[in-house]
C-alpha cells in the first residue's frame, strides 16, 4: 500500500512539473489551471503537494531556473531575455 501510495504522489508531481513546463512560455502557468488540467481542485492539489513535502510555487521556481540554464547553455538568447 505504501508504495501504491508513493508512485501515486510522485506521479502527481510528474503531472504538475509536465504542466508547468509546457506552460512556463505562454505565461499561463496558475495553480488553478494545473489543477483543473490534472482533475482536481486546488486545495486538494495543494495538499497532495504538501503530503510530498512540495510546494506548487517551489516546483515552478524549480523549472524556471532550469529552463533558464538550459537557455545559457545553448547562447541562444541573451540575458534579458533569459530573465
Amino acid at each position: 500500500l505504501e508504495k501504491v501510495k508513493a508512485a501515486q504522489s510522485n506521479s502527481i508531481i510528474d503531472r504538475v512539473e509536465s504542466y508547468i513546463r509546457g506552460s512556463l512560455a505562454s505565461g499561463t502557468c496558475s495553480i488553478e489551471r494545473c489543477a483543473e488540467k490534472i482533475g482536481m481542485s486546488v486545495r486538494t492539489l495543494q495538499a497532495k503537494l504538501s503530503g510530498q513535502g512540495s510546494r506548487f510555487s517551489d516546483l515552478v521556481e524549480n523549472q524556471r531556473a532550469t529552463l533558464a540554464k538550459a537557455h545559457l547553455s545553448e547562447r541562444h538568447l541573451s540575458l534579458d531575455d533569459i530573465a
